[in-house]
């Protein structure tokens, strides 16, 4: 057995590129490697190694999520066993040449300005014309997005920026809509921002303020500043459009799901009653954040997260719209760093709510994001950490270029990204089929099935569907029912109920 495990390691050792004292120790433990893989056929090792109990980078089945691409070459980075690798070697093949990870987050968010700003315009370099000629909008109901960054820049008209009020500036003055800019467009950075392919951005973007850089709304106009939003965007042209909302209230917590003023007028926009124009749109909405992170001092994380106190928050219950939550795929720190991730790979962010109802109401969240980690480094309590964040734009350029962004609102972003080109792949489809189709493609991770028994009951599976949803997106599959899997997809309307001349029925 020795001999064995000496020939399977000097394999390993033969393909390894990074400095030999950074190869893995070869002790049963899962670790990180990055694996170079011939362009040909990464995504049928990619897929089969999973099988091997890989899980790589960048989710399961978020497409193009974590990988690294060059014109030859993809570099994605899996957590296995030397075991695990070893038999995805040899019986796979594909493998070009181990390393060890290195790049993570917060090397770009650590840079110089300077060289952010030149590896932004690297990118900018790069960026291809769109091919459609009626592209699709995501329209951001943010804080307004910037116009300046070279790389927002390119997708977002200057008159495709609007406020609910006519005395709002349209600029964002706080960061976080430029922030999710980015990620509507390009996805996480991290990958993206490496490689020296050509960068295809089909759809673009709209801005639509909804929050005054000064004070905060009133209560009782947020479904109202909402609608008038819509309404100025709607007004400025006809557009196919998914509407990608990350902003939330706790003044209706506790609500146990049931529908409130602005959750209702969200369903009522949604299904076309509500608005200048009478049109079904579509609506991913996030889940809200966990804000008080001593809440996670020395308690299990999940426990937390699942506590009633930490219920999804308003209007993310409405019925007709995308709940988004977060999970994530970062587990990695950089080399020397103290401490370790909250949340295992492929489990809920600790950001995440979840739904503190399981009858009467629909399953929410519907599907869950990206949303990034918090790093636990002693007392008092975790924290964000950039190398655990999704790398976006930044609202300051040139003084700052790139930064980085997580939570339920970066996984609302993601989840835009996601339906809007699955809609652009199939551009007839209503809202409401778009919407079936996207979640309906969801599935949990292994992670999130290790926390059922082993004859789970229909109360364990609740569980975790107030937790995760219907669990992650999957693209590819999503554009597959509808065109090569078994699905049945009809787009009707049903009248329910007809006039009678007898009382009562």
């Amino acid at each position: 057995m020795q001999s064995i495990r000496a020939i399977v390691e000097a394999g390993l050792r033969a393909l390894w590129r990074s400095p030999a004292t950074r190869f893995p120790a070869d002790d049963g433990a899962t670790h990180p490697w990055e694996i170079w893989l011939d362009r040909s056929g990464a995504d049928h090792f990619i897929a089969h190694a999973r099988g091997l109990g890989f899980q790589f980078e960048g989710g399961e089945g978020q497409a193009g999520g974590g990988r690294l691409e060059f014109p030859e070459d993809v570099v994605v980075v899996g957590h296995a066993t030397h075991a695990q690798i070893a038999g995805a070697v040899r019986n796979l093949g594909i493998v070009k040449a181990l390393a060890a990870p290195t790049v993570l987050s917060d090397y770009f968010d650590g840079m110089p300005p300077e060289e952010q700003a030149e590896w932004a315009q690297a990118m900018e370099r790069l960026l291809q014309p769109p091919a459609a000629p009626d592209p699709r909008y995501i329209t951001l109901l943010d804080r307004g997005v910037g116009l300046n960054h070279p790389l927002v820049r390119p997708h977002l008209d200057p008159a495709d920026r609007h406020a609910a009020e006519p005395g709002w500036g349209l600029d964002d003055t706080h960061g976080h809509g430029t922030q999710l800019a980015g990620l509507a467009l390009y996805g996480d950075l991290l990958p993206l921002i490496q490689s020296n392919l050509p960068v295809h951005v089909r759809h673009r973007l709209e801005s639509a303020k909804i929050i005054p850089d000064a004070g905060q709304n009133p209560y009782h106009l947020l479904g109202d500043v909402v609608l008038k939003a819509i309404n100025a965007v709607e007004a400025n042209a006809e557009r196919g459009r998914t509407f990608s909302m990350a902003s939330t209230t706790d003044q209706d917590t506790p609500h146990d799901g049931a529908p409130t003023s602005w959750s209702s007028e969200m369903d009522q926009l949604a299904a076309g009653v509500s608005g200048n124009q009478r049109r079904q749109r579509l609506f991913v909405i996030s889940a809200g954040n966990i804000r008080d992170q001593s809440r996670f001092e020395g308690a299990d994380y999940l426990s937390v997260c699942d506590d009633l106190d930490h219920e999804i928050e308003s209007p993310a219950q409405a019925w007709n719209s995308i709940c988004v939550g977060a999970f994530t795929d970062k587990a990695r720190l950089p080399a020397g760093s103290t401490g370790y991730p909250v949340a295992p790979m492929g489990d809920l962010s600790p950001s995440s709510r979840t739904a503190s109802w399981s009858r009467h109401w629909p399953i929410k969240p519907d599907v869950v994001m990206e949303g990034g980690n918090w790093i636990q480094d002693g007392p008092p309590h975790p924290m964000n950490h950039a190398a655990l964040s999704l790398l976006t734009t930044d609202h300051r350029y040139p003084r700052r270029s790139l930064t980085t962004t997580a939570d339920t609102s970066a996984a609302t972003a993601l989840a835009a990204k996601a339906v809007t080109e699955l809609w652009e792949y199939y551009p007839d489809l209503w809202p409401e089929t778009v919407r079936a189709i996207f979640v309906s493609s969801a599935r949990w991770t292994q992670q999130m099935k290790t926390h059922l028994p082993a004859h789970p009951s229909k109360g364990d599976f609740a569980k975790l569907f107030r937790r995760y949803g219907y669990g992650v997106p999957d693209l590819a599959r999503a554009q597959r029912s509808a065109a090569n899997a078994l699905s049945l997809i009809v787009q009707d309307t049903i009248i329910p109920y007809r006039a009678s001349a007898t009382v009562g029925a």
